[in-house]
């Protein structure tokens, strides 16, 4: 009697598990008790063969053959199939593109999730078939025997924890060893000051209009591709163009006409007043008047900034600004493709942007993009929705405060069964306009949305803020860390060029 084993169909999922069991040793810690030399579950030679590669490798070193594949590879090529040789190497240099060269990180937590229900479905698909052959042939214990089996599968790969993977020695060794460190931080004292962010959490970003919401949100994504991590950007407030020149702007550093220009930099108040007398001061000239006021800017003055102090002698720095001139170049096709070419090589394939019209998606939607583009084999580790606000309802027949706290669980939850870390800008109420810093008060259409997420940011600045080039961040709340809501720190930004965080550092006159 011939029971099903395989048929021709898309190896989609087949070839993302084939890439974790090549790429990431926390997903075979995982993996490897479901597949049990259980091959048949891969419908192809050429996946089905890299997967019993794989699984030699690390049943030998306990890790996974990752770039030594190419080596099993070159030994074997001789005995494949010419089909099955072409399509194990066109997977072999994606993945090398990606998480050998690219260093970029896999969905763990998330893949794994794929992988079991892909191997219950498997293990259905395979016994429901080889059910149906047994009772049309009329063996009808064999029958009830194969759909036993399956559903003896079903509990294996149930991810309830039971005590044996609690308290076991090899599960805390693996939970221990596989943890992801630092999976996503800004750089500077800005990283420093709002910590690690992790997957799974979902992240508001609150600040009043024309704030610059929308350009963190994006410096979220820049530094999410810079760290090799795939950023999924969803905006409902710009078109296709204008997500794209900013981010081109952001990476190129140009402005709409070459020239010199002014940009913010850190000093230090007392070499502005001349109240310094220490030897490591970088010059002797005093920027503020008579009066003690701050002049306009000179190109031609003496007086320059020092930051001697500012890295290992901070109790004698007291930070400010003052600004530094800048030849900038022209944001025009010639120079910024000849900025972008080599970031394209590295870091291209790090990013997915979809935009919608204003009100026409929701949480569904996007999910449903997500799904698209894990299809060509593209799963994000950073989301971000710009923004909450102007997402249409989950439901139609919801509004109010209904529609509001549906749309944040939704969130929630996508950041959770994605496993990715979710960031949502939202707008705060019209108190906030005139506030020098956002409080939990200024929360606007319904505070409940506080209880769904795991950390509030927000954006504060004056107008003379804005003017100078500074904007403040604070921790409004915080589910995972100890924080102070009345601390910020001030980041330096040049918008007209799209650069939102040139420096950061504490300035204590702004934030007492």
């Amino acid at each position: 009697m011939a029971l099903l084993r395989r048929r021709k169909i898309d190896t989609i999922d087949e070839k993302r598990i084939v890439t974790g069991m090549i790429a990431s040793t926390a997903f075979m810690h995982k993996f490897y008790p479901l597949i049990d030399q259980n091959f048949a579950y891969f419908k192809t030679n050429y996946t089905e063969t890299l997967a019993k590669w794989a699984v030699k490798y690390y049943e030998i070193y306990e890790e996974v053959p990752f770039q030594h594949i190419q080596d099993e590879f070159n030994m074997n090529r001789t005995k494949l199939s010419d089909d099955d040789a072409g399509m194990i190497h066109d997977l072999l240099i994606k993945i090398s593109e990606e998480y050998v060269e690219g260093g970029g990180n896999l969905n763990v937590k998330y893949l794994v999730d794929q992988a079991e229900r892909w191997c219950e479905g498997r293990e259905l698909e395979i016994s429901i078939g080889n059910a149906k052959i047994m009772h049309e042939t009329g063996d009808f214990k064999g029958a009830r025997q194969e759909l036993n089996r399956s559903q003896e599968v079903h509990i294996q790969t149930s991810s309830i924890i039971t005590g044996d993977e609690l308290f076991g020695e090899e599960d805390i060794y693996h939970t221990f060893q596989d943890q992801e460190e630092g999976f996503f931080r800004f750089n500077g004292r800005l990283g420093h000051f709002l910590g690690d962010f992790d997957r799974g959490w979902l992240i508001g970003l609150s600040g009043a209009f024309k704030r610059g919401k929308t350009w963190f949100a994006q410096e979220f994504a820049v530094m999410g591709m810079l760290a090799y991590l795939k950023v999924a950007f969803f905006s409902l407030e710009m078109n296709d163009a204008t997500m794209k020149q900013r981010i081109r702007k952001r990476m190129a550093g140009a402005a709409d006409e070459a020239g010199t220009y002014l940009y913010p930099v850190f000093d230090c108040l007392h070499n502005q007043t001349g109240d310094c007398n220490l030897k490591r001061r970088v010059q002797d000239h005093t920027l503020l008047t008579d009066d003690g006021k701050v002049p306009n800017f000179d190109a031609d003055s003496p007086y320059r900034v020092c930051t001697a102090c500012r890295e290992k002698h901070r109790q004698e720095y007291r930070a400010t600004t003052w600004y530094e001139a800048l030849d900038v170049a022209k944001f025009e096709p010639v120079y910024v493709s000849r900025k972008m070419k080599p970031f394209l090589k590295t870091h291209g394939h790090l990013i997915r942007l979809k935009t919608y019209p204003r009100f026409t998606a929701n949480v569904s939607d996007i999910t449903y993009d997500l799904n698209l583009m894990e299809q060509d084999g593209f799963i994000p580790d950073i989301i971000i929705i710009d923004y909450a606000d102007i997402l249409k309802p989950e439901d139609d027949v919801m509004d109010g405060v209904q529609k509001e706290d549906r749309t944040w669980i939704a969130l929630a939850q996508l950041a959770s069964e994605r496993n990715c870390l979710v960031l949502a800008p939202t707008q705060v109420n019209k108190a906030a306009l005139e506030a020098t810093l956002l409080k939990e008060s200024h929360t606007a259409r319904w505070i409940g949305k506080l209880a769904h997420i795991d950390a509030m940011l927000a954006i504060s600045q004056t107008e003379e803020e804005k003017r100078m080039g500074r904007t403040r961040i604070s921790t409004m709340l915080h589910r995972h860390r100890e924080f102070d809501s009345s601390h910020t720190i001030t980041l330096l930004q040049k918008i007209a060029h799209g650069q939102v965080h040139l420096d950061s550092d504490f300035i204590r006159e702004i934030e007492s």
